[in-house]
């Protein structure tokens, strides 16, 4: 069996670690390794379960009796090899919303986070005709936190408005298109829609989802049915993400002059990591 922790993942899309990305990228790329790690670790830990349970069913059951329960039993065991297995598929849906809105909010996590790192490069790129209250403006002691409150100001406001907004915001603000072509930002828009349902309509499909989802990529959702995603297409929504961040990472890193290191020299960051004495 695979390693959990293993970096080859010939059906998902991930760089090779001896590419370059700012702190952001990286986190994003740990985020989606991560939660798909945690998906396998459950699904190997239900093929070791069966194994384990079929080879101490076939000891066991050696010189018993075959009229006795406990050979019925043990011969149950052996006659569904597969029985944690099953038990763990039952949970599908469960295990799709999870690898669907862990990326997806990662995904989102990195713009919003990029955008960050590129108006601290240049804060010029806050001005705008918003207003600030004078309640709000007293409140700052040194221009630093007046601008760090803007920005997050900023972000939120973008978070809030969706994919498309983000991708204005790029486009006019920063110079830089958020999707390689139409098809990812097709592909991206129904990741994101895909994700919201799960998030606030426990994968039923929606009129709203319907509306929003201008291109439908193959997916068949219907009206009032839960949406299940399958593995081919969650690697179909992780590809398109992790691509575009890497194109995304890389245009913004030279334009504003963000500093990316070798994947693989990047530690984790202080708030990820263990605190001193934990096991």
């Amino acid at each position: 069996m695979a390693d959990p922790d293993s970096e080859e993942r010939p059906w998902l899309y991930f760089p090779e670690r001896t590419s370059l990305a700012t702190s952001s990228l990286n986190t994003f790329l740990r985020d989606c390794r991560d939660i798909f790690n945690l998906f396998m670790f459950a699904v190997q830990l239900a093929a070791r379960a069966d194994e384990t349970r079929i080879g101490a069913s076939k000891a066991l059951i050696k010189g018993l009796d075959p009229a006795s329960p406990e050979f019925a039993e043990y011969q149950k065991a052996i006659d569904n090899p597969d029985a944690v297995q099953k038990r763990l598929g039952r949970f599908s849906s469960l295990n799709a919303r999870n690898l669907v809105t862990g990326t997806a909010d990662s995904f989102l996590w990195y713009l919003s986070n990029i955008i960050q790192d590129c108006i601290k490069k240049r804060p010029e790129l806050l001005r705008s005709s918003e207003t600030i209250k004078i309640d709000d403006l007293m409140q700052f002691r040194t221009k630093s936190d007046l601008v760090e409150y803007l920005i997050d100001r900023k972000v939120n406001d973008l978070s809030y408005g969706g994919l498309r907004k983000m991708e204005q915001y790029f486009q006019e603000r920063l110079g830089v298109d958020l999707f390689l072509d139409s098809n990812t930002r097709d592909m991206l828009n129904l990741f994101i829609e895909v994700r919201n349902i799960y998030v606030h309509n426990r994968g039923f499909v929606s009129t709203i989802f319907l509306q929003r989802v201008d291109n439908t990529c193959g997916l068949e959702p219907k009206l009032g049915e839960r949406l299940h995603i399958d593995f081919d297409w969650y690697a179909r929504f992780q590809g398109a993400a992790v691509t575009s961040a890497i194109s995304v990472d890389s245009t913004l890193a030279m334009k504003f002059g963000l500093k990316r290191k070798r994947l693989s020299n990047w530690g984790r960051r202080k708030q990820d990591q263990r605190p001193s004495g934990s096991t």
